[in-house]
Parts: C-alpha cells; structure tokens; sequence
C-alpha cells in the first residue's frame, strides 16, 4: 500500500523526522491514546541537539565564565586546552 493511501486509516500517526518518517497504526483508539501519551512525555526530554553539541557548549560556557571572572591583565593559568 502506498503512504498517499495510509492517510485515510483511522487510527495512523506518524512522526516525521528530517531523513524518515515512522508510521504508527494502533487496532483501537484506546491503543493510539496511550502511544501518544508516551511520545508525548518523551519529547520534552529530547535535547535540541546531539550530546556532544551540548557538552560542547556547555564547556564553551564554563570557559566563558571563568574568563570574566578573571580580573583584567591577568594571565590565564589554564591556556592550554584540556
């Protein structure tokens, strides 16, 4: 069955994501309720952005504030990046 053809089933969602797209068919409405329930308190816990980004900038920032901490002139201890 083509995808044109799924979007008249009563039942079918589906989560599109910028490469794919997956399709859910729950047999009873009581079925898909609980599937969205779940996608639904899974998506506030979903980081915008890949973990490494995140400990990235989270870095960038510690970093950040530790060079405004620093009064002016003075020589920074850790130049060398660890």
């Amino acid at each position: 069955m083509s995808m044109i053809g799924l979007f008249g089933v009563k039942r079918l969602f589906r989560l599109v994501f910028p490469m794919e797209d997956i399709l859910f068919l729950a047999d009873a409405d009581k079925e898909k309720m609980k599937w969205l329930e779940v996608l639904r308190a899974l998506v506030e816990y979903i980081p915008p952005h890949p973990l490494w980004a995140e400990l990235l900038w989270q870095r960038q920032e510690n970093l950040n504030e530790t060079h405004r901490a620093q009064p002016q002139g003075a020589a920074s201890s850790s130049s060398c990046p660890a």
